[in-house]
């Protein structure tokens, strides 16, 4: 057995260690983890933990609130993937999240299921528990060496209390701050134990399943080494490449987005059953497949070294017809070059029907101990964490598709950007930033985070708090790493308009898992942030906004005045230019400083900097041409001819308040059209001829009461 030194010293930066030696190491960033047979050995006090686990986890979450549910488009596999992402990041930041299913449709669960009906259950509550759901380790229908506890086998409470205490220090620990620094595993087990508690499935569930199971054994029983999960892609998971690949899939592989999709020849699913019977001796292999059947019949009838195998192991699938995966939309949409997906399919009930047999496949696949097939695929990656939960330990793989546990489909995965586990577990690219190539060239290999996996100066990104946050940490360490240049921590701030619960956004996204330090955060010592500075100017609150723009006029003009200012200027035996440098400075450098905040924040927020600005040009003004000397009517006539341009005998000190509005409407007018063209939402509903029509009626208006004022003015003088 190898010291945990040299342990930590032959597995690579994101391996998980099965057992303390360097021989039961897995990194995820590879293609396949074949450890040594003593690394698989399975131990009943894991399976009770886990157990004990989830049963804390469902007591200590929220029944109230509804897990998250956004992608009802989308098939079972993705479905259960991204809630369960959404989920495990809410817990490792708050230690809770929302688990139970909503009553809300589902295309892919019939609505009509007497169990269901009769219960009063609907759409997502009728096949999946979530918190309120039992546990998923229960008798099946996989027979005697299925995963039974009884009573008698659930760990005592000390056992169950250490499990919980081990898993509630592993989030005290800020995992998402510090994914470089924690152990791997724990990632992924508390990842998969969120997983078994969102999917926990209903009887309908386990009911199809155990009615559709079929086995196949050998004449001679033989003791079974390895429980396989066989995952074997077809119909519209083969997309443009018709052609059944003969060989895996390499690591550097093109990402397989959604039109460009391969599936692969049965013989290289054999070839990779064949390097584990050779390894470890004759296994159960659990097949999951929309061609179960015939994949199996296919294998049956193979020669060669294969035939042992076949002959030695034993066999489970579900028997679900073939004609449930065709459906009228196929042969038309194959006939004209399209693909027929399933979330296109016209027919409602059969596509539930086969959102049924997705289902039931998952629960078969989570008996696996090893698994075979696409960890590109989301349904694949989500029967790997739900067998995961159920032995509560890492289980090894051989991914035939040129993707990893870390790696989406539709990425290059040789060109993965990873720090951590966090990045392993939880990358989405439809989470992230859109990609406009996406169709021709895939998602963009790396993190969910901006393509460009910095954030420098101040965005508004649509994205989760939590990513934007990666973000800014990974511009950090980059600049760190390549350049040497360490983050002003100091200037990193964050604000949320939502006023006292400022630590959720108005979406309801939580900003709790902010650090101390960062102002703005929940957990800084000055509390929310009224405003927040934005490329120089200030956004947020009206009043506050004008408080500090106010100051900032104060400061900015403060070198006008005094003796030791602009005003204190004077000529001397070789230089008499300082009149013409005073005048200089007071319009150019003074007099144009708020210009650019008048363009870029609300009249109500520089309303009052506009007017002290004015004011204190003035003075400076007065104070320069001597304006003491001068009786109040005559330096008001002479600061209102400074006003005037210099072509009409003015000063060019244009006054900011008189320029408000049209520095606003100028501002609007040059970046309406790209605002338009990039962001559409923001534009929709504003009528440009309508709202020129009432600027006009209200000019008029204005116009007409300033020459009734006049003429009152001038009948009374």
């Amino acid at each position: 057995m190898d010291t945990s030194t040299e342990v930590a010293t032959k597995c690579a930066a994101h391996a998980l260690v099965l057992s303390h030696s360097a021989d039961c190491c897995c990194d995820l960033r590879g293609l396949s983890c074949m450890p040594a047979a003593r690394c698989l050995k399975r131990d009943t006090a894991h399976v009770s933990d886990g157990v004990s686990l989830r049963k804390w986890m469902r007591e200590t979450q929220s029944t109230n609130a509804s897990a998250w549910y956004k992608g009802l488009f989308q098939p079972p596999g993705m479905f259960l993937q991204y809630s369960t992402i959404h989920a495990w990041q809410s817990w490792l930041r708050t230690g809770s999240f929302a688990g139970r299913w909503p009553p809300i449709l589902y295309r892919y669960i019939p609505n009509d299921n007497a169990w269901c009906v009769q219960r009063g259950l609907r759409g997502l509550s009728c096949f999946l528990g979530g918190t309120t759901g039992d546990e998923m380790v229960q008798p099946s229908a996989l027979g005697g060496d299925a995963l039974r506890l009884s009573p008698a086998r659930l760990p005592s409470h000390a056992s169950a209390a250490r499990e919980v205490n081990r898993v509630q220090q592993f989030r005290h620990e800020r995992p998402l701050q510090r994914q470089k620094e924690l152990a791997p595993l724990q990632y992924m087990l508390t990842y998969a134990h969120v997983s078994a508690v969102l999917f926990s499935p209903q009887p309908p569930v386990t009911a199809a399943y155990s009615h559709h199971l079929k086995s196949i054994r050998p004449s001679h029983e033989r003791r079974l080494a390895l429980t396989v999960g066989l995952h074997i892609r077809r119909a519209d998971s083969c997309t443009r490449i018709k052609t059944l690949q003969l060989k895996p899939a390499p690591l550097e592989h093109m990402g397989q987005h959604s039109n460009s999709r391969m599936c692969f020849a049965t013989s290289v699913y054999m070839d990779a059953l064949l390097k584990l019977y050779r390894r470890y001796g004759p296994l159960k292999v659990l097949v999951s497949s929309d061609s179960s059947s015939d994949m199996v019949a296919e294998m049956r009838a193979a020669g060669g070294a294969f035939r042992q195998v076949f002959q030695s192991s034993h066999w489970h699938y579900l028997d679900y017809p073939r004609d449930d995966f065709s459906y009228p939309e196929a042969a038309a949409q194959r006939k004209s070059g399209a693909q027929p997906f399933i979330e296109f399919i016209s027919d409602k009930r059969q596509q539930a029907r086969i959102g049924e047999t997705a289902f039931a496949d998952l629960v078969h696949l989570s008996h696996m101990q090893f698994f075979v097939g696409h960890l590109g695929s989301r349904f694949g990656k989500s029967a790997w964490a739900l067998a995961t939960a159920r032995h509560n330990t890492f289980v090894p793989y051989i991914s035939v598709d040129g993707h990893s546990p870390c790696c989406a489909i539709d990425e290059n995965c040789a060109l993965l950007a990873m720090r951590g586990m966090v990045d392993c577990l939880s990358f989405a690219h439809e989470h992230g930033c859109p990609n406009n190539h996406y169709w021709q060239e895939g998602a963009q290999p790396g993190l969910d985070l901006p393509r460009d996996h910095t954030v420098d100066d101040t965005y508004c990104l649509d994205v989760s708090p939590v990513a934007a946050c990666a973000a800014a940490a990974a511009g950090e360490d980059a600049t760190d790493d390549l350049c040497g240049v360490t983050s002003n921590r100091k200037k990193q701030e964050v604000y949320s308009p939502t006023g006292e619960q400022f630590f959720l956004l108005a979406d309801g996204r939580d900003l709790s898992f902010l650090p101390a330090a960062v102002r703005g955060s929940p957990h800084h010592a000055d509390g929310r942030l009224l405003v927040i500075k934005v490329l120089g100017t200030f956004l947020g609150d009206a009043a506050e906004a004008s408080r500090r723009l106010v100051e900032r006029v104060r400061r900015a003009l403060a070198p006008l005045a005094g003796r030791e200012g602009v005003c204190g200027l004077h000529d001397t035996r070789r230089c008499n230019l300082a009149l013409q440098i005073q005048m200089t400075l007071n319009r150019f450098c003074a007099n144009a400083s708020l210009n650019y905040f008048l363009r870029t924040m609300p009249e109500e927020a520089t309303r009052e900097a506009a007017r002290l600005h004015d004011r204190l040009i003035g003075e400076a003004f007065n104070e320069l041409t001597a304006g003491r000397l001068s009786s109040t009517a005559q330096r008001r006539a002479a600061l209102q001819q400074a006003r005037l341009p210099v072509k009409l005998g003015g000063a060019g000190l244009t006054s900011m308040s008189a320029v408000t509005d049209a520095a606003i409407v100028g501002s609007w007018c040059l970046c309406w059209e790209p605002i338009a063209r990039l962001c559409p939402q923001l534009a929709r509903g504003i009528d440009l001829g309508a709202a020129a029509v009432a600027a006009s009626a209200v000019a008029a208006a204005e116009a007409a009461a300033g020459q009734a004022e006049a003429c009152v003015h001038w009948g009374g003088s």
